[in-house]
C-alpha cells in the first residue's frame, strides 16, 4: 500500500488528502 500511496503522491500532488487517507488505512 505504501507504494500506491507514494505513487499518486507524485502524479497527484494536489490529492495529498487522499494519500493521507490511504496511508492511514
Amino acid at each position: 500500500p505504501r507504494v500506491e500511496f507514494c505513487g499518486y503522491s507524485i502524479p497527484h500532488p494536489s490529492e495529498n488528502r487522499v494519500n493521507l487517507r490511504v496511508q492511514t488505512t
